[in-house]
């Protein structure tokens, strides 16, 4: 092959973008924790043990393991250099599924760049999380279903089958492409001229295989953060059926939301994502190819994943989408969002058909950069967005808590933030280890019992506030007590007052501090605390319910002080208490 051929080589198969592409997540990958199910994973990837929450997720676990000699920074880097990796290959596979359905390389490197510069794709893709090895996993089935794939026959099927089984090992929504996967291997199937009925139990065989990782629960014992215990073959069901959450859904268990509401804010999002244009082309092409054509029963199988996929799977979520609740439904966009990757392809082909072809060297030099500009230049566009998604506010309040918090607290708090993001701090930074964190969500649950049995007091007697019942037996054992502000009504008629992120409870019938030494207090722990970071918007994420966290704080310490006729000092909290607040 000459140096030419090389060249067009690289050119055809997105080498430039793939190459800027791995530089780019790699450079944007945070060293903190920048969110609840991040904190998670971070842990679970350094600590070398435990389970994640359902539906377990083994073979990402198993992924971040494999890869924990990366030399990050910190552990939750190392963490997401690994899922860089993921990330940058479904860019690769994506390039190649879209030309394995028909496109050509500059509008395949043109649709992949849009897609994979995305604020949600830079954000997502480069920190630690399931959703890389998920899009990764449907750009395989992608490629390996298209007419023109890698594979033909039994090896079709197979691939297919193992491909599958590995993303039900690590997020079960990529069952919502298997339209097209099933018309992949049906495919394949049809490729034999005998031999078919050993090909499918070949498949069969291979989607066990795929799926062997779960064997992993069963030994990810120990470690600072495991999910449950999976004992038996039962705990395992329900846990990969999600039966503790409720299968698929996401709910806030509050008033119904109108359908439409879902709606809107997908195709807001896969809209502006796709910079409008792009996608309203895929739209029109995938609607086209799955009414008629010589492979219209592919393209309706690509439709009704898309369908599956969008529509269809955020109807399920309850959550609003504002603040938290958006934050967590909008990783969900991922996947309807890859998957006009390929009609957009083969759109921006049917297009380029129809333009004359540059002729002057410098104009096919200009074309041949054409998908690194764009991932550029789109890329950019969205840098603000990430790097609020990429906060480490959330990651310096958990540090500076456990920093602060008195030897063998009892911490009883609310969210992932702090149940996950505790166990990295603690478990894997060895910081405030004397200290123990109690979820206030699983006190009442079986975890509730081992809470008791660690804080050596009798379990909850199943009757009244669990919170109250915690709060006041480890009291009794004379160590400190802090809640979360959001449990205060837990707590009704103790005394309580502001402490970092905190409220520290009072024993019944002891003194509570003055209030200016509770001022002083306050003062030196938020001094100590590094704020250099842009300030969270209210559009939400972590570092948003972090700043709320910390407005709610300096509030009540504004109205503690005024009760106490220090003015002044109450004036100087409550403007701190605005600083602080998202913008």
């Amino acid at each position: 092959m000459t140096a030419r051929e090389r060249l067009a080589w690289a050119r055809d198969h997105g080498l430039l973008l793939f190459a800027v592409t791995l530089v780019s997540y790699l450079a944007l990958a945070p060293p903190h924790l920048v969110g609840g199910d991040n904190a998670e994973f971070a842990t679970l990837g350094a600590a070398g043990g435990g389970v994640a929450h359902p539906s377990g997720f083994p073979a990402y676990l198993l992924w971040m393991r494999l890869w924990s000699w990366l030399p990050g920074s910190t552990p939750a880097h190392v963490t997401a250099l690994s899922t860089v990796l993921l990330a940058v290959a479904q860019v690769a596979v994506l390039h190649a599924a879209a030309r394995a359905w028909g496109a050509k390389p500059l509008a395949a490197g043109l649709a992949v760049a849009i897609y994979a510069a995305s604020p949600i794709a830079l954000r997502t893709y480069t920190t630690a999380d399931v959703f890389a090895f998920n899009s990764l996993v449907v750009a395989l089935v992608l490629w390996l279903a298209a007419a023109e794939g890698p594979l033909r026959g039994a090896r079709r099927v197979a691939a297919l089958g193992l491909v599958a089984g590995l993303g039900l090992s690590n997020n079960l929504t990529c069952v919502l492409v298997m339209p097209v996967g099933l018309w992949g291997a049906i495919r394949g199937l049809r490729e034999l001229d005998r031999g078919r009925l050993r090909a499918a139990a070949l498949g069969v065989g291979a989607l066990v295989v795929g799926m062997t990782p779960y064997v992993y629960l069963f030994v990810a014992r120990g470690g600072p953060l495991t999910w449950g215990p999976i004992d038996d073959l039962g705990d395992l069901v329900r846990h990969f059926l999600r039966l503790e959450y409720g299968a698929m859904s996401l709910s806030s268990h509050g008033e119904p939301l109108p359908w439409t509401h879902q709606q809107v804010g997908l195709w807001g999002e896969l809209g502006a994502g796709w910079l409008w244009l792009p996608g309203a082309l895929g739209l029109g092409v995938l609607g086209a190819r799955a009414a008629r054509g010589p492979a219209r029963a592919g393209w309706a199988c690509l439709a009704a994943s898309f369908v599956l996929a969008g529509p269809v799977l955020v109807h399920l979520f309850g959550l609003p989408l504002v603040g938290m609740g958006r934050y967590i439904v909008e990783r969900f966009y991922l996947l309807p969002a890859e998957l006009l990757v390929v009609p957009v392809a083969v759109g921006l082909s049917w297009i380029g058909a129809r333009v004359r072809a540059p002729s002057t060297p410098s104009a096919r030099v200009a074309l041949a950069l054409a998908p690194t500009i764009v991932f550029l230049a789109v890329g950019a566009r969205a840098l603000v967005r990430v790097d609020h998604g990429h906060s480490p506010a959330m990651h310096r309040a958990l540090v500076r808590l456990f920093e602060r918090a008195p030897e063998r607290a009892v911490i009883i708090a609310t969210g992932d933030n702090f149940s996950f993001g505790q166990a990295y701090v603690q478990g894997v930074l060895g910081i405030g280890t004397s200290v123990d964190y109690l979820d206030s969500r699983s006190l009442a649950s079986p975890r509730g019992e081992r809470y008791a049995a660690a804080l050596g007091i009798s379990p909850w007697p199943r009757r009244g506030d669990p919170v109250r019942w915690f709060v006041g037996a480890a009291l009794a054992t004379g160590r400190p007590v802090m809640i979360g502000p959001d449990l205060v009504d837990s707590i009704d008629g103790w005394s309580s007052y502001p402490d970092g992120i905190m409220l520290r409870v009072v024993s019944p019938g002891a003194p509570v501090p003055a209030a200016a030494e509770v001022y002083a207090d306050n003062v030196a722990w938020y001094d100590g605390l590094d704020l250099d970071y842009r300030p969270p918007l209210r559009s939400g994420d972590w570092a948003m319910q972090t700043h709320w966290n910390y407005t709610h704080i300096w509030y009540r310490l504004s109205v503690l002080l005024h009760e106490a006729g220090l003015d002044d000092e109450a004036a100087a909290a409550d403007l701190r208490s605005r600083q602080l607040a998202p913008r």
